[in-house]
């Protein structure tokens, strides 16, 4: 479940953003208004919305940052002992006074937005199917239909292990997908800031620069994608695709591999032909 945690306290957004991602959920943090409609046009599940934000009613935030299908995102308000709120509003489905245990949070969202990256309704993280498995080939590129972030991150390791260098482009917190892959790994967060400037992953120039700077200065390149489907839904299908071809195609005058997760179902054929002509369908999801 991706869930989009709106709080203009640090400490309360970390702790929250730990037990979601602990819980095996992905999690988005912002801590004020412009930040939060930036980040809610990627879609999430659910919004965990602190009713008392900083220099507005966190209510008021409620219609610009519910970018889906109506009933297709669920909101909770984050509400301060003795703070009332009308719960009238139909995006709204529950809240929750702080201070609340992660117990009671992973509950509420479990009530109000069932879970669709769970294992049974898109097989989540779970490994290719038994017998499809294979070893992931530096100077090959691999799409991962179906088969969530945990089989890129496999792949990453594994080529890793083979002396190669990797980049992985994510929506995730870092601090995840540390956990899953080395130290010596680059993480680039689909929005961050440098020293000079704020990049912004999700502007699909920025993101071929970056993989394209990042396979010129390594010696065996290795550029992720965890999951497309953010991209996908900021800046449409097409313009993704564009954006894998330049990054398959670009000439670094050595070998490369590029892997990539996405939800299958939400590509046509010829989407799916589009890639596979330069990739292997690892997972095998696709075959008939």
């Amino acid at each position: 479940m991706r869930v989009l945690v709106i709080d203009d306290c640090p400490a309360v957004r970390e702790a929250i953003g730990d037990a979601l991602e602990a819980a095996g959920h992905r999690a988005d943090l912002a801590g004020g208004a412009e930040e939060a409609i930036e980040m809610a046009a990627s879609e999430p599940d659910a919004i965990l919305l602190d009713a008392a934000l900083a220099g507005e009613r966190g209510t008021e935030l409620i219609g610009a940052v519910c970018t889906g299908r109506p009933g297709s995102q669920a909101v909770v308000l984050m509400t301060g002992r003795g703070e009332r709120v009308h719960l009238d509003n139909p995006l709204v489905r529950g809240s929750l006074q702080k201070p609340f245990r992660s117990g009671d949070l992973l509950e509420k969202l479990g009530e109000v937005a069932p879970d669709r990256d769970a294992p049974d309704a898109r097989k989540g993280e779970q490994p290719p199917q038994p017998g499809r498995e294979r070893r992931i080939e530096f100077g090959k590129s691999y799409m991962m239909f179906g088969g969530g972030p945990g089989p890129v991150y496999s792949g990453v390791s594994s080529l890793e292990r083979e002396g190669c260098a990797a980049l992985v482009v994510t929506a995730r917190r870092p601090k995840t997908v540390r956990e899953r892959v080395s130290e010596g790994a680059e993480i680039v967060h689909l929005s961050f800031r440098r020293a000079t400037a704020r990049f912004d992953i999700y502007k699909l120039g920025t993101a071929i620069a970056e993989a394209k700077a990042f396979a010129e200065r390594a010696e065996r390149p290795v550029i992720a994608f965890d999951d497309l489907d953010p991209l996908i839904k900021r800046n449409g299908m097409d313009p993704v695709l564009r954006m894998m071809h330049q990054i398959l195609t670009s000439d670094c005058g050595k070998k490369a591999t590029v892997i990539a997760s996405a939800d299958p179902k939400i590509f046509s054929v010829k989407d799916i032909e589009i890639l596979l002509s330069r990739m292997e369908d690892y997972c095998g999801v696709t075959e008939a």
